[in-house]
């Protein structure tokens, strides 16, 4: 009976030693295996791609995209706008030259400002019909940008002073002075000016 239980113990402690010893490897040896499966899976979790992301921005090494330069495109509106604006320039600088009288009598607000005076009309008809074709060589060569600043800075300061008289409420036409005078001094002065590309090139 004795050596029943002694045999059963040993037996029994045998086990228990064999599963003890058994066990402590397998979960030993698991562990890394383990670790080494799943570790794709804590690399792939959004925070971290978001934390080495940050990281690269603050150490500098993120590379800032370079938007591409649309100066080209720019140069090419500003061409055209000069283009179109010369048109009615000239011809309003012919007709002042070469039709005085109707042009005074055509124009809205200008019989308001006194008597017809032929000389007068004639002057500023030649500075309108130079104001174009400046706008007119920006548009066929914009290397000649200067002429055009020149041109439109004779209609911008004519566009002023039309702001100031509806400003004031001096105006007899506002919104003719407006459309026809003041919007197209600024785009005129706009149109001749050189943009960032033409400056570097």
């Amino acid at each position: 009976m004795i050596s029943y239980r002694n045999g059963f113990s040993e037996c029994a402690h045998r086990r228990a030693s064999y599963g003890q010893h058994a066990w402590k490897p397998l979960f030993n040896e698991s562990r890394p295996v383990c670790q080494g499966q799943n570790s794709h899976q804590f690399k792939d979790r959004p925070d971290n791609n978001f934390r080495s992301e940050s990281r690269n921005f603050f150490d500098g090494s993120v590379t800032p995209v370079t938007p591409a330069s649309s100066w080209p495109q720019e140069l090419l509106m500003r061409r055209q706008l000069a283009a179109i604006l010369a048109i009615p320039t000239v011809l309003n600088g012919l007709a002042m030259l070469m039709a005085g009288p109707l042009w005074y009598e055509t124009v809205p607000g200008v019989p308001d400002t006194g008597p017809f005076n032929p000389h007068f009309v004639q002057d500023i008809g030649a500075a309108f019909l130079v104001a174009g074709l400046a706008l007119a060589v920006r548009a066929w060569r914009p290397r000649y940008w200067p002429a055009a600043v020149a041109g439109a800075g004779f209609l911008a300061a004519h566009g002023l002073i039309h702001l100031v008289l509806i400003i004031s409420g001096h105006a007899h036409h506002a919104a003719f002075d407006l459309l026809a005078v003041v919007l197209p001094s600024a785009l005129a002065l706009y149109s001749a000016f050189p943009n960032q590309g033409e400056q570097h090139a």
